[in-house]
């Protein structure tokens, strides 16, 4: 997968990231710009110019796109927002030494940068990611008001309303054994949605004083 490849031939071999850190980087990274309608590709306004609109229109787009396979859609339409979107990811993701070890060469960056998607199966897994990624962004676009994402960040305190720790810690995440507990790095986003309701960031908890 994207996330064990990462670890066994981009790890730098100084420094021991855990699958945690591993999946939080992946994660970060596919949903940066998740906040804006084109995750910053372009300087498109429709959600703000045509609001209700828009939400119809990510909506019918999600509708559709649901049971389609990314590969077949993007053999039709490799430079669609969504095929765009996927360039973008993987340019972002992939660093060049990773991809080299996996493969021998740079072949499949050189396809994403002509503007082709790569037949591999790693490619197909990422594109997997992509499209999961894809649909919660125009989910999100469908509601009134859109939802947004959050995360915790390195050294705040625990809060479990908004907060999930990602390993069991005695004293329900705010004292490890009588020790206080802050995020040691986050893992997952968070996410607020249109109702008010609330999906919580995942985070590594360590003791305080690891941090001071």
């Amino acid at each position: 997968c994207l996330i064990g490849a990462y670890r066994e031939n981009f790890q730098n071999p100084r420094v021991k990231l855990s699958p945690d850190a591993q999946f939080y980087y992946v994660n970060r990274k596919m949903f940066q710009g998740f906040d804006h309608e084109t995750f910053h590709m372009d300087s498109s306004l429709s959600s703000l110019i045509h609001p209700d609109q828009h939400r119809r229109d990510c909506f019918t787009q999600y509708r559709d796109m649901k049971a389609m396979d990314p590969i077949e859609l993007l053999g039709i339409l490799p430079t669609c927002s969504f095929g765009n979107f996927c360039f973008k990811k993987y340019l972002a993701i992939v660093h060049p030494k990773m991809e080299e070890s996996l493969f021998g060469d740079l072949e499949q960056r050189r396809l994403v940068l002509a503007g082709n998607h790569p037949r591999s199966q790693f490619y197909g897994e990422f594109l997997g990611l992509a499209k999961a990624v894809w649909l919660l962004h125009l989910l999100a676009f469908s509601m009134d008001p859109p939802s947004s994402h959050f995360e915790a960040t390195k050294g705040a305190d625990f809060h479990p309303q908004y907060m999930d720790s990602v390993v069991r810690v005695p004293g329900g995440g705010r004292t490890g054994g009588g020790v206080p507990q802050v995020v040691g790095f986050p893992v997952s986003l968070g996410f607020k949605l249109g109702s008010g309701s609330l999906i919580k960031a995942g985070v590594y908890l360590v003791p305080k004083y690891y941090l001071t």
